[in-house]
């Protein structure tokens, strides 16, 4: 399956069944078989392996794990955040049930959970480039702190050697900086759309006060040049 032979894993794990009529009880083969057919693109299959290896073990981490992630990409993140925190809360070192519970966290919109569960990820691994990259995305593309964002792609990149030029990394630090000079332009925009906008009015008062104390001139005037006919 690592060298990318699904096919030749499904029919390796196919004949360790036949050897064994007791295989279908064994929560580590049904997982097996899933992450088999899920490399074949597979996805209904490998969801029933994840599902039979969790209901023979309910804590089973690795079958937990892979379950989530095929809800995260249907985007049932309410499902694989169920899913990851069962992981977890089986073994709390589990990186990948950690990761997953983080991005079902993202996708339901707690934003702030899901950063802490990645921030704390790398704390205890400040090597650990998927943790890195998740907090990246989340920082970029959702909670928009592009600045902080683009810091750790340019991390990421620092410790991942020999990218090809065209790597999407560069890529998103591009896009963050375009973000970042687009909002330094809407923001200079409004700030001389409220100069103009203050001076306006303290034109139009200004001229209003005028007109005022015209006006008022004028009626004293007026008032004093009848008096004084009446008189």
């Amino acid at each position: 399956l690592r060298q990318g032979e699904p096919r030749l894993a499904k029919f390796a794990l196919d004949k360790a069944k036949q050897a064994n009529p007791l295989a279908e009880l064994s929560p580590t083969l049904h997982c097996n078989m899933g992450m088999i057919y899920r490399e074949m693109d597979l996805p209904y299959d490998a969801i029933a392996e994840f599902e039979r290896a969790i209901e023979l073990a309910p804590d089973h981490v690795q079958s937990l794990v892979n379950l989530a992630n095929v809800k995260i990409l249907n985007l049932d993140f309410e499902g694989a955040r169920t899913l990851a925190q069962t992981a977890t809360t089986a073994d709390a070192s589990h990186i990948g049930a950690r990761l997953a519970l983080g991005i079902a966290k993202r996708g339901m919109g707690d934003l702030e959970g899901a950063k802490a569960e990645f921030e704390k990820l790398l704390a205890e691994d400040p090597g650990n480039t998927d943790a890195m990259y998740a907090l990246a995305v989340t920082n970029g593309d959702y909670i928009r702190d592009w600045p902080k964002a683009i810091e750790q792609y340019e991390e990421l990149v620092s410790r991942t050697p020999g990218l090809a030029e065209d790597d999407p990394l560069y890529t998103y630090i591009e896009d963050l900086q375009r973000n970042i000079e687009r909002e330094q332009n809407r923001l200079e925009r409004d700030r001389l759309k409220k100069e103009r906008d203050a001076k306006r009015k303290a034109e139009e008062e200004a001229r209003a006060a005028e007109e005022a104390a015209a006006a008022e001139e004028a009626a004293a005037a007026e008032a004093a040049a009848a008096e004084a006919a009446a008189a």
